[in-house]
């Protein structure tokens, strides 16, 4: 009894001060760690991160209603005047305002602008009631006091504030506002052809430029590009006029400064959308951030001298570090934010899933983004110089996810590509089983004597990656895709290699012979390890061990860029608050390269010529789900270009004689905006 009353006792006496405290290391965990949302970290950390967000606004929320409360109390257990406590509130008040490095955890955060601005309404009335009651016999601590309040309010106001202000709407209706602007006098309506022929034009004279050592983007052409970002996680969409800009500016950078300028522009839409500084006016510069921090050295110096012989020894000692730790915090906060508002670089890890395991499925990331967007902005400069030379074949570059690699290394379409006219999410899960049966081959096998080299590991990073996607993130995939696919293939395989004895450092290589020796023992209705053995088969009938692997990356890339284009803006830019998606990568580097994403495929959808009303008329029908029969070689489905047809997942695409048609049709016949 005794021991539980002096813990009480304890608690009732220290129960503010350990709150306030409490708060304010809150906030420098807060002020630290915001540094690192733009790396990749573990998710346990990123946990914690937002634990603390949440955690110290209901601290600094609760240590004020105490405090408040208390106000009409003259001394504290200890005999201290609580007047001395005041000066803690309008710290809490700024604890509660947030810092100018971070200001929401995601975007929904936005929506709590109303809700916040009714918490500062009561609490600015209670401080303002506080400081006119202020006590008569008090009056040397009332400057120091009235002065930090000013400081705190005004912290406490800016959050509610931002969140209005800089909501997505908001930011919505200033970029389509800002873009209005900056195209006025412009002739906006080019027709397609117009933008093919002139973009093809830009990137048959890229290697020159590249070639004559382009330096880094100037000033300008490194806002046109954060603009674009900006416009792309927004999902509006791009004139003709803009795109052919945006490539003009792209198509000068090597690959390093290309890669460097998207980390910028991913940053810099990061930085717009969750922290204060690109949002309100005078957070860019000195302007807000010195008046404050020279109203807390002011504080500091008049508390320092003034008299305080009548108040508890343990609140001045808290006064002192809660003052001085202010001062530190306001001083960090305005070199972090500068470094992230002058240094707005993203990370480069890639997200890994790798299905064949004999234990849980390995999850892991890779530094491969910059690789991996080379081999982007190749397919996509080899489209346009080997393949696009109108609006039709221009059309069929955007819906390809596979066949034009194919067509390219003179496959057809006969043993491959059927795997390419199932539903998106199941070709991807084929793919990423063939691609680990390829390696994993007992002949083929780094185990056996190769390395691994660049082309392999490249495709089994993008591989890996898509499977990722369709377990964590479905939605951005595919619209419609099911990670039931992938815990059915799982089971598969565990039905395979059920009482397995493959041990050893290379289990994997094992685990492919069980899988390829075993697919004869599953049951008839499990057919997707079957297709996947089939596909792996069919690959490596085709001999020559480096035409195999450039044919398993072509098609990779591929089907990286037909889902990249396909994942809405918005659906990215919250990832972003959780550290992003490498998807945003190819989503850039598509779009700024001249091709298509999901914006311009609603907003602006090619329409379809008479001669492609005659097609479908003269076509046999065909259903267009990915359940229905495939489509023979050379058949040509012209409902492809629809709008539908383009964001389902589950449609039949491309067939090889789609790209023959596309290449041999008279110009002078594909006219389209």
């Amino acid at each position: 009894m005794g021991s539980g009353s002096g813990a009480r006792q304890w608690w009732q006496e220290w129960q503010l001060r350990v709150l306030v405290l409490g708060s304010l290391s809150m906030q420098f965990f807060i002020c630290f760690s915001v540094t690192l949302r733009t790396f990749a970290i573990p998710s346990w950390l990123r946990f914690l991160m937002r634990a603390a967000y949440m955690g110290g606004d209901a601290i600094a929320f609760y240590a004020l209603t105490i405090l408040f409360s208390r106000y009409e109390e003259h001394h504290t257990a200890d005999g201290g005047s609580s007047t001395l406590e005041l000066l803690w509130a309008p710290i809490l008040l700024a604890h509660l305002g947030g810092h100018n490095s971070i200001v929401v955890h995601s975007l929904q955060d936005y929506m709590q602008w109303s809700k916040d601005t009714t918490v500062v309404a009561f609490k600015v009335t209670v401080a303002l009631y506080v400081i006119l009651k202020w006590p008569s016999g008090e009056k040397e601590l009332q400057v120091p006091v009235i002065s930090f309040f000013t400081y705190g309010i005004v912290k406490f106001i800016e959050k509610p504030l931002y969140l209005w202000i800089g909501s997505f709407d908001k930011v919505v209706a200033s970029l389509v506002a800002d873009a209005a602007a900056s195209r006025r006098g412009l002739d906006l309506e080019i027709q397609l052809q117009v933008f093919v022929l002139g973009a093809k034009g830009l990137v048959q004279a890229a290697p020159v430029a590249v070639k004559g050592g382009v330096g880094p983007p100037t000033s300008i052409e490194a806002r046109l590009h954060a603009d674009a970002a900006l416009m792309m996680f927004a999902d509006l969409p791009a004139p003709y006029v803009d795109r052919l800009r945006r490539m003009e500016c792209v198509l000068k950078l090597d690959d390093g400064h290309a890669h460097s300028t998207l980390q910028k522009c991913i940053g810099g839409v990061f930085r717009t959308l969750y922290t204060k500084g690109a949002r309100l006016p005078g957070f860019n510069d000195s302007s807000y951030d010195l008046p404050s921090l020279f109203i807390i050295f002011v504080c500091v110096g008049l508390f320092h001298s003034s008299h305080k012989d009548s108040h508890s020894k343990k609140d001045i000692w808290v006064t002192y570090i809660l003052l001085c730790c202010t001062l530190v915090l306001e001083f960090a906060v305005m070199i972090i934010h500068r470094v992230i508002f002058y240094f707005p670089r993203w990370h480069g890890m890639v997200s890994q899933y790798r299905l064949m395991s004999l234990s849980s499925p390995k999850k892991k990331k890779v530094d491969a983004a910059c690789h991996i967007m080379k081999l982007v902005r190749r397919h996509v400069q080899d489209g346009w110089n080997m393949h696009i030379r109108d609006a039709a074949s221009y059309r069929v570059f955007n819906n390809c996810r596979g066949q034009w690699t194919l067509h390219k290394m003179g496959l057809g379409l006969q043993r491959l590509g059927w795997s390419l006219r199932v539903p998106f999410d199941k070709s991807v899960l084929l793919w990423h089983i063939a691609t680990d049966l390829c390696f994993h081959h007992p002949e083929t096998s780094p185990a056996a004597g190769r390395q691994e080299d660049a082309m392999q590991q490249h495709s089994r990073e993008i591989s890996n990656y898509m499977v990722y996607l369709l377990s964590l993130h479905p939605e951005m995939l595919m619209p419609g895709s099911s990670p039931a696919l992938l815990k059915k293939a799982s089971h598969q395989i565990h039905l395979i290699v059920k009482g397995s004895t493959a041990e050893g450092l290379h289990q994997e290589d094992r685990l492919a012979m069980e899988i390829i020796n075993g697919v004869d023992m599953l049951p008839r209705t499990s057919t997707l390890l079957r297709d996947a053995c089939r596909l792996a088969e069919a690959l490596m009938e085709l001999g020559d061990e480096r035409r195999r692997w450039e044919v398993i990356q072509g098609v990779w890339v591929e089907m990286l860029c037909y889902s990249a284009a396909r994942c809405s803006g918005y659906l990215q830019a919250k990832r972003l608050g959780d550290g992003g998606e490498f998807l945003s990568y190819p989503f850039l580097v598509w779009s700024f390269m001249g091709m298509e994403v999901f914006a311009d495929k609603i907003q602006r959808p090619d329409p379809p010529g008479e001669d492609e009303f005659t097609a479908v008329e003269n076509t046999p029908a065909n259903p267009l789900q990915g359940g229905s029969e495939p489509l023979g070689e050379g058949e040509i489905t012209d409902a492809e270009n629809t709008p539908a047809s383009i964001l389902q997942g589950r449609v039949e695409p491309l067939g090889e004689g789609e790209f023959t048609d596309a290449e041999n049709r008279p110009a002078s016949r594909l006219q389209g905006k």
